[in-house]
C-alpha cells in the first residue's frame, strides 16, 4: 500500500532528480530523452525487450529505477556468517564487538552492523572533520550549503560500511586513503559548532590501541561482497 508506493516512489525519484541537478548531472530531461532516442544501442534493447516504441523521461527513470532495485549485495562473508554459512574469527568477532560497544569504538550510532540489503542509511552527521567555530569557517559547509539552517553545517550523508573495501578513498572529499587513516582521525577528531555529541566524546583522547584499530578493520573486510563487485551484470554495457 503506502508503503510500497513510497519505495517505488524513492527510487523514481533518484533517478529523476539527480539528472537535472545543477551539482549533478545538469541536464535537462528533454536533451536526455533526445539522446537516448537516438542510440542505436538503446533503442534496439527497448523495443527488443519491452515493445515500446516512445522512449520519454518516465520510461527511461523506471528503466533505471528497476535496475536500481536489483543493486543488492547479500554474499559478503558477515552475510554468510548471518545465514549460519560462516564464522568470524577470533579477530573479526572482537572488531565486531568494538564497533557495537559504548565504550570503545561506538560506530553503531551512526553504522549499524544488521546491513539492510541496499546498504542505505539515512541521516546527515558532523563527524568532526575539520574545526569550525561558525558557520562561515567550515572548509565544506556540507547540507548546510542547501538548507541554510545553523545546525547543518558541516553535516554529511551517513555512508554504508557495506563494500567498504572497495570503496577508497574515504569521507565525503576523499582524504584518507586507508580505513588504518580513517580509525587514526577518529581517536581524535576536531571540534566544530555542530560536531555530533557521539564524536565529541572523543575529542582530545585516543579511544582505541593498535590491536583493537585492526580488529575493526579485520571485522569491516568482511562486510565486503566481491560476488556482487565483480558480477558482470551490472558491469559497464559497452564493455561486454
Amino acid at each position: 500500500g503506502m508503503i510500497l508506493q513510497r519505495f517505488k516512489n524513492l527510487f523514481f525519484n533518484r533517478v529523476f532528480e539527480p539528472l537535472q541537478n545543477h551539482s549533478e548531472m545538469d541536464l535537462n530531461w528533454t536533451e536526455a530523452e533526445k539522446r537516448i532516442a537516438s542510440s542505436s544501442f538503446y533503442q534496439k534493447k527497448i523495443k527488443d525487450n519491452l515493445k515500446i516504441e516512445n522512449i520519454d523521461s518516465s520510461l527511461i527513470s523506471k528503466l533505471i529505477a528497476q535496475f536500481l532495485r536489483t543493486l543488492v549485495s547479500q554474499d559478503s562473508k558477515y552475510d554468510r556468517v548471518l545465514r549460519g554459512e560462516d564464522f568470524l574469527t577470533k579477530q573479526e568477532k572482537l572488531g565486531f564487538e568494538l564497533m557495537n560497544d559504548q565504550t570503545k569504538g561506538k560506530c553503531l550510532h551512526c553504522h549499524t552492523t544488521d546491513m539492510d540489503p541496499l546498504g542505505t542509511i539515512t541521516g546527515f552527521k558532523n563527524n568532526g572533520l575539520d574545526t569550525a567555530t561558525s558557520t562561515t569557517s567550515f572548509i565544506d559547509p556540507g547540507k548546510g550549503d542547501i538548507t541554510k539552517k545553523i545546525e547543518d553545517y558541516g553535516k554529511f550523508k551517513i555512508p554504508s560500511v557495506r563494500n567498504l573495501g572497495f570503496s577508497s578513498p574515504y569521507m565525503h572529499d576523499g582524504r584518507f586513503k586507508t580505513l588504518e587513516e580513517v580509525l587514526d582521525f577518529y581517536d581524535n577528531p576536531k571540534f566544530s559548532i555542530t560536531v555530533d555529541s557521539k564524536i565529541e566524546q572523543h575529542i582530545g583522547g585516543a579511544s582505541l590501541n593498535t590491536i583493537e584499530k585492526q580488529a575493526i578493520i579485520s571485522f569491516l573486510q568482511t562486510l565486503n561482497d566481491s560476488v556482487f563487485i565483480s558480477n558482470k551484470n551490472y558491469s559497464n554495457p559497452f564493455e561486454n
